[in-house]
């Protein structure tokens, strides 16, 4: 049951509810009906203990509310307006906090990934970017990761997902946290007129990246690992130098291909590994990989395939990732072989059919074990408040470096943004 009696809440000198009283009995359902700002969120979030009223009293199973806070809310379910979440706590500690007031034991390793992150070890947090290129968008870089038109078995732009994933995966198991991806980026010309794929040219999607790595500095993560989810291989370095040449302030910024990261995980069925066929796009790899990190996503019944072609003989031209080390890079091309409008309308190029998660599930370990190695490196070798020595990696004048790394609030400190504007 539920008993308020004389009920008041004032914020500074208005009452939002003046004086309620009711009674609701055991069994009974009971709803509020009313104008905005007449008080209805309000009273119920001093009736479950999330605002204390300004005087009156609540009763909830006969226990008093505001001197039996935890009781009650042991009692009731509450659903509120907003996510409850707390925006100052970073992944781990949130799930952490949420696990230390529950009956639910927490799992002793989280794995539930984000693609592409940075990270800053001046406050001992990881600023990740998933899916950006992706955000990067099939890229992923900062995620880096561009959305790419979706292949049939995924209902979803499945890019923006492997790397967003992951980066969470790492966040959860070092403490680093995760920046928002991005969403689109660059893409090859066999790409061109593919509906879903939206195509940034290489100059602005090079400048956005360099925005996003300027102002996180600006922010205190001068620490920055930008992962790529797929295809961004040559535009993000260029973005990352172009950065370093324009501002030449310390920092550690690293581009990785997470592929790249742990090749051996790539072999075909003849050279010993799992698969039946290599690595490409939206095939039987990509497609274990997201059964693998997102099922939930998944439709495999949907799922088409297509055959591969190329107008040269086979041993010229590699494949995604270039992962087979063949002469020519996968886009380092053009015109030996097919756009994919013409010849895989579907957004498959291979045989997804064949994918299943427990293939992926070796590599998927493999990954985020080396990004954790990888973040605890940078961060021994720069530990929190720590750069690397500005006298080596800038031809800037100290007194300007070091104004600018001690940022704009500081006193004697500048902003990155002064050293140049626009870039």
């Amino acid at each position: 049951m539920i008993e308020v009696e004389g009920l008041t809440k004032r914020f500074v000198d208005k009452d939002v509810v003046a004086n309620v009283s009711f009674f609701v009995p055991e069994g009974e359902v009971l709803g509020f009906l009313g104008p905005n700002g007449a008080g209805k969120t309000t009273t119920m979030r001093m009736i479950t203990g999330f605002l204390p009223p300004t005087s009156g009293s609540v009763k909830v199973a006969g226990l008093d509310v505001s001197r039996d806070s935890l009781a009650v809310r042991a009692r009731i379910g509450y659903l509120p307006e907003n996510v409850a979440l707390y925006p100052e706590m970073r992944v781990e500690e949130y799930l952490r906090f949420n696990f230390a007031y529950s009956l639910t034991p927490p799992a002793s390793d989280f794995r539930s990934p984000y693609a592409a992150f940075l990270f800053d070890t001046k406050e001992g947090y990881c600023q990740h970017f998933a899916g950006a290129m992706a955000v990067l968008l099939r890229f992923n870089g900062i995620p880096a990761r561009v959305a790419v038109g979706f292949a049939e078995g995924s209902r979803v732009t499945h890019y923006t997902f492997l790397v967003t994933r992951m980066a969470e995966a790492i966040a959860q198991k070092t403490g680093c946290t995760v920046a928002q991806p991005m969403w689109y980026g660059s893409h090859p010309y066999h790409h061109m007129g593919m509906p879903g794929t939206i195509i940034v040219p290489e100059e602005t999607f090079v400048g956005y990246i360099k925005a996003i790595m300027v102002g996180l500095w600006n922010m205190g993560f001068r620490k920055q690992i930008l992962l790529n989810g797929h295809g961004q291989e040559y535009v993000i370095p260029t973005a990352i130098h172009q950065f370093a040449k324009t501002f030449q302030v310390p920092g550690v910024f690293i581009n990785v291909n997470w592929y790249h990261a742990i090749q051996e995980y790539f072999k075909t069925v003849k050279d010993g590994g799992p698969w039946e066929t290599p690595f490409i796009h939206a095939d039987e790899v990509e497609t274990s990989w997201s059964l693998a990190l997102f099922p939930e996503f998944m439709h495999m019944e949907d799922v088409v395939d297509t055959e591969p072609r190329g107008y040269l003989p086979d041993g010229h031209i590699d494949k995604a990732g270039n992962l087979l080390h063949r002469p020519i890079a996968w886009y380092g091309q053009v015109g030996c072989g097919p756009m994919e409008i013409a010849a895989y309308q579907p957004g498959v190029v291979g045989k997804a059919s064949a994918a299943k998660a427990e293939k992926a599930y070796p590599g998927v370990r493999a990954l985020l074990d080396y990004m954790v190695t990888l973040h605890n490196d940078i961060q021994a070798a720069f530990p929190p408040g720590k750069l690397p020595p500005v006298n080596e990696v800038t031809m800037r004048p100290k007194e300007e470096i070091e104004a600018v790394i001690k940022g704009p609030f500081a006193p004697g400190g500048r902003s990155i943004y002064s050293l140049h504007w626009p870039f």
